[in-house]
């Protein structure tokens, strides 16, 4: 397991293993979501999360995930752009790179060095973060 966040374009809902990351938990029960080998998991509840200092509101808590996934799709969906190649990724407003990340374990990981982003970052990441569902 591990409690970094991958950058997912295929996953339906942002998703958290780890239910001491949430805040403003609630139970809630919903349709199991399927993973890549065609298994299912239980949703266990829905809250927000906090990184990097803001908020990731409704994060669905999938307690069997052994990674948390951060859906890019919602963030695209505010106009932010990604670039992806083999060794890393980033996230682009415009011309201006906001978050950059690196791949390991052949997965799309979020840097969570705040030394790694840019300044603009941390008023970027308000805007996509607190305001996503």
């Amino acid at each position: 397991m591990t409690s970094e966040w991958i950058v997912d374009s295929g996953c339906t809902n942002h998703m958290c293993f780890e239910k001491v990351k949430f805040e403003n938990f609630h139970e809630y029960r919903k349709n199991p979501v399927v993973i890549g080998d065609s298994s299912f998991l239980k949703v266990q509840g829905i809250g927000n999360v906090l990184l990097q200092g803001k908020v990731l509101e409704n994060v669905i808590y999938v307690p069997k995930l052994t990674m948390n996934l951060l859906f890019i799709i919602q963030i695209a969906r505010k106009g932010y752009s990604f670039e992806f190649n083999s060794q890393s990724w980033c996230m682009k407003k415009g011309l201006a790179t906001l978050v950059k990340g690196l791949v390991k374990y052949d997965l799309y990981i979020m840097d969570q060095s705040l030394s790694k982003m840019c300044l603009t970052t941390m008023f970027a990441l308000g805007e996509i973060f607190g305001t996503i569902d």
